[in-house]
């Protein structure tokens, strides 16, 4: 009798074990594999690196200062030093805005009679000087230096300007002052880029 209460523990034993082995093995081997899938993936995806990286490298550049506009200067012309029929003068442009603007490369000037027309003289560029960019901040002045001859070239007339028609580099807009520098001959006149002066 006891034998075989033992004999039938054991073969209950053994079924109760056989099931739990098959089912404990579903269970404990499938949670494994997907424990470790979502810890790992997260962390080492790329679109997640670039995507911190990118607003952080354009969003700290602060934006520098654009260009002066017509309405944001004021021109001047101041006599140089004569010699050997040559003239020269500075075109100075300064910065009436309450902000930092920039200025860069020749712009143009047209002598203008007491009508304020445009006389047969015009401006070429001299490029023996490089351009700069000029920051200009407010009420501060950039120059350049302009040349020309008052010596007659064969029957070319010398008009004497009353006026000058200024428009600073990039702008479509003039700026009209005055003109006390006597007459221009040889109907041409030449430039440096603002910033360059003798």
């Amino acid at each position: 009798m006891r034998i075989r209460i033992l004999v039938a523990a054991v073969v209950l034993a053994v079924l109760a074990g056989a099931t739990a082995c098959g089912d404990g093995g579903g269970t404990a081997a499938g949670p494994a594999v997907p424990a470790t899938g979502p810890t790992t993936g997260p962390t080492t995806s790329a679109p997640a690196t670039s995507a911190q990286s990118g607003p952080s490298s354009t969003g700290t550049a602060a934006p520098g200062p654009t260009r002066c506009h017509t309405s944001e200067l004021s021109a001047s012309l101041t006599a140089g030093d004569p010699g050997a029929g040559q003239r020269y003068a500075t075109l100075s442009l300064t910065n009436t805005s309450a902000r930092t603007c920039t200025v860069f490369g020749y712009g143009g000037l047209q002598p203008l009679d007491g009508a304020k027309k445009q006389l047969p003289i015009t401006l070429t560029r001299d490029t023996g000087r490089p351009a700069t960019l000029v920051r200009l901040a407010p009420e501060t002045s950039v120059g350049r230096t302009i040349h020309w001859t008052v010596v007659p070239s064969g029957s070319q007339p010398c008009p004497t300007p009353a006026y000058a028609s200024i428009i600073p580099p990039d702008e479509t807009s003039p700026l009209v002052i005055g003109w006390s520098l006597g007459p221009i001959c040889g109907g041409k006149m030449d430039g440096w880029p603002y910033g360059a002066t003798v």
